[in-house]
Order: C-alpha cells, then sequence, then structure tokens
C-alpha cells in the first residue's frame, strides 16, 4: 500500500459522493476516528464486503413479510 491511511481518506473524502458528509462538523472527529482503524482491514473490508461483490436481492423484497419502506435517490 503506498502512501498512509490520512492520505487516502482525503483523495477518497473528494469524490462528490462524500460532499455533504464532508461538510458535516463532525467530520474531523469522524476522520480522526477512522485513522484508528487497521489499514490493512479495511482494505480487506473493501474488496470483499463492497456493494460491487454483494449479490443484487430486488428480487427478495417482494417476500418481505413485515411494513418496510424502501429509500433511494440521490442522497442515499
Amino acid at each position: 500500500m503506498e502512501g498512509d491511511l490520512a492520505d487516502f481518506f482525503q483523495q477518497w473524502y473528494q469524490n462528490p459522493l462524500f460532499s455533504l458528509f464532508v461538510e458535516c462538523p463532525n467530520f474531523d472527529l469522524a476522520i480522526a476516528r477512522k485513522l484508528n482503524n487497521n489499514p490493512h482491514k479495511l482494505a480487506k473490508s473493501l474488496t470483499y464486503m463492497g456493494l460491487g461483490q454483494q449479490p443484487s436481492l430486488w428480487n427478495h423484497l417482494k417476500f418481505i413479510q413485515p411494513p418496510t419502506l424502501l429509500l433511494v435517490g440521490e442522497f442515499d
């Protein structure tokens, strides 16, 4: 892994997807907490548990029994 975790977070959170998070008053605290993580375990988490690895469950939604609210959109 090149660079350090702080460099990674700096680049990662420049993504427009995170613009609202970056503007939050507790953003610096959240980053400070994230810096306590093990970078190799974080990389494994992104590799093996990211959205690209998860199966689509859209066809299973019709089987949910209790009342359920599904929200999707620009800020989900």
